[in-house]
Order: C-alpha cells, then sequence, then structure tokens
C-alpha cells in the first residue's frame, strides 16, 4: 500500500463511518418506539402464560 492509496481508504473509512454514525441515531429515534412495543407484547405473553397456568392447575390438582 503506498501512502495515497492508504490515503483514500481512511477517507472512505472516516465517510462510511459517519454514514454508520447517522444509520445508528437514526435506528435509535425509531427503537423508542419498537421497544415500547416489545414490552407490550412481553408483558401480554406473561399474562397469557400465567393464565394458562392457572387453568392447568384447576384441572389437574
Amino acid at each position: 500500500m503506498t501512502i495515497r492509496t492508504l490515503r483514500t481508504y481512511l477517507r472512505e473509512k472516516k465517510s462510511s463511518m459517519t454514514i454508520q454514525k447517522h444509520e445508528a441515531r437514526y435506528i435509535l429515534s425509531n427503537n423508542k418506539f419498537y421497544n415500547e412495543q416489545l414490552t407490550f407484547v412481553i408483558i401480554f405473553i406473561l399474562v397469557c402464560m400465567s393464565s394458562i397456568l392457572i387453568i392447568i392447575t384447576r384441572v389437574y390438582f
């Protein structure tokens, strides 16, 4: 690698890093809504599982 190719490589790397930074910021801003949905789904699944367990224990014991 000569110095010129190294310099262009570093410049490309820097630009891709800034693009990745913007993508990460965008994903984080969208992630807030996704996290709220995910917690709701987890709570719903837990409630369903607990009710199923209660029904099973009532039937069998």
